[in-house]
């Protein structure tokens, strides 16, 4: 992610390694303030992502969902069922923001 006051950019490559500058490679095995990178030689973006990570189990769209599939509603399972939710996680390997070589946030 790079994020300044103009713009905030969710940046991925497609393909091997050798696709990925040497900076970005590099960026998990520094610490925080050696995360300085100069995104302006990595070349105009191909498309905008964002990234959402959302917990709302009993929301829009399985609250819609979950009466034909099991307790009459999510929260009631949620409510009926708590020792089925107490190991719930989030796997993520990696998410690291990375800040501009300026000043700027």
């Amino acid at each position: 992610m790079v994020h300044t006051s103009q713009f905030m950019s969710i940046l991925f490559w497609v393909g091997d390694e050798a696709n990925v500058p040497d900076e970005v490679n590099d960026a998990a095995t520094l610490n925080e303030s050696q995360l300085k990178l100069n995104h302006d030689a990595w070349g105009q973006p191909q498309a905008n992502f964002s990234i959402v990570i959302n917990l709302s189990f009993c929301g829009d769209w399985a609250g819609n969902v979950y009466p034909s599939t099991y307790l009459s509603t999510c929260i009631d399972h949620v409510r009926n069922a708590p020792a089925g939710f107490k190991d719930a996680s989030w796997d993520i390997t990696s998410l690291i923001i990375l800040s501009p070589t300026s000043s700027e946030p």
